[in-house]
């Protein structure tokens, strides 16, 4: 993979045996990356945990200059493992899509995530579907796109699954009307 330029997407979803070494696994996606003009990288259903991604956004993320697509669905990354992917979100500075649905997020993960939205000018999308998100955690992404530059703000944002209660709806309403 060294100096790869003809390689653009990497999906390696849903493995069948990866039940032990889950970190050196990862560490090896994020070598991969990091060495590579890799633009796509899919790694669903992996068990990534928060030392995972820690690795992934030390040695992949942070150190690549095309990533502009990453897909973390069904893992394990908690509100722990957020601080990681708020790293990936302000250093990312190509990175448009960001897939975290069916992560144990929680509130704190989804606060954490949110104060890094406003220093991304590319993310378009990001998923949050069923990340274990209730009102505070959707209150705070509400006013992490406000904050956002208009300009800069993801165009899409998927949050099925979530607990949304009457504060978080009306945030969300203002922010809608303001996008």
């Amino acid at each position: 993979f060294e100096d790869n330029t003809t390689l653009k997407s990497l999906g390696m979803e849903n493995p069948s045996r990866l039940f032990t070494h889950q970190s050196e696994h990862v560490f090896h996606a994020a070598r991969m990356l990091a060495s590579s003009g890799i633009a796509n990288l899919k790694i669903g259903k992996w068990r990534v945990d928060a030392g995972g991604i820690e690795t992934l956004a030390a040695y992949g993320v942070a150190a690549s200059r095309h990533l502009e697509c990453l897909n973390l669905r069904c893992n394990a990354v908690c509100e722990v493992g957020a601080a990681s992917v708020a790293r990936i979100v302000r250093e990312g500075e190509r990175l448009r899509y960001l897939n975290l649905e069916r992560n144990p997020l929680g509130d704190v993960g989804a606060e954490t995530i949110a104060r890094a939205l406003p220093f991304n000018a590319a993310l378009e999308e990001i998923d949050l579907r069923c990340a274990g998100i209730t009102d505070v955690g959707l209150c705070a992404l509400a006013d992490g796109i406000v904050a956002t530059t208009p300009s800069r703000r993801p165009r899409v944002v998927r949050l099925w699954g979530n607990a949304f209660g009457e504060e978080a709806r009306r945030r969300w309403r203002r922010a809608l009307r303001e996008c």
